[in-house]
């Protein structure tokens, strides 16, 4: 599902643009990097990941991929440039995903931005943990926080400046 969405907004901006650069923003291993290179063999791809947990750096710099030690909300700012940013599975774990998107949609030029997030029926806040009053540690990674229905993300993303162009919802079962 996420390697379709990311396979069309590479077709969407045709293939002018040689080299195409692609940010995975909340990267935590490099796969989706691997597979874009492995189905675009003909286009030259300048990927980039970008995570705030340094082991998540580490294990994909061990690939031989390219890596950015940075919290979401910092890539608009520090200037990282791409054709189009992908986020999968990450939105839900900010504090402030309305900062992250709009730091993106004012500080960064892209083609296109591609995104995927839990589905739930009705918007909520996660933070399951202290709802259960559970004591171990949680990690920005394995926390929800804010969790919204598809109609709630829409309006964030336009919110933030974004013209939402395609929506889709997938099923597992």
């Amino acid at each position: 599902f996420q390697m379709t969405l990311a396979n069309a907004a590479i077709a969407s901006l045709g293939s002018l643009r040689d080299p195409l650069a692609i940010v995975d923003v909340g990267d935590s291993a490099g796969s989706h990097i691997q597979y874009l290179k492995a189905l675009h063999k003909e286009r030259e791809l300048q990927c980039t990941s970008v995570n705030i947990d340094p082991a998540a750096i580490r294990r994909i710099r061990e690939k031989g991929l390219q890596a950015e030690l940075a919290g979401a909300e910092e890539v608009g700012r520090r200037g990282i440039k791409a054709d189009i940013f992908l986020s999968f599975e990450m939105l839900e774990h900010l504090e402030s995903p309305i900062q992250f998107l709009r730091s993106l949609s004012t500080h960064a030029s892209c083609g296109a931005l591609v995104i995927t997030v839990p589905y739930v029926e009705q918007s909520r806040v996660g933070l399951h943990h202290i709802r259960h009053r559970l004591r171990q540690f949680r990690s920005p990674e394995t926390t929800h926080i804010f969790e919204f229905c598809p109609s709630d993300w829409r309006l964030l993303c336009m919110h933030a400046g974004w013209k939402v162009q395609k929506e889709q919802l997938y099923f597992q079962y």
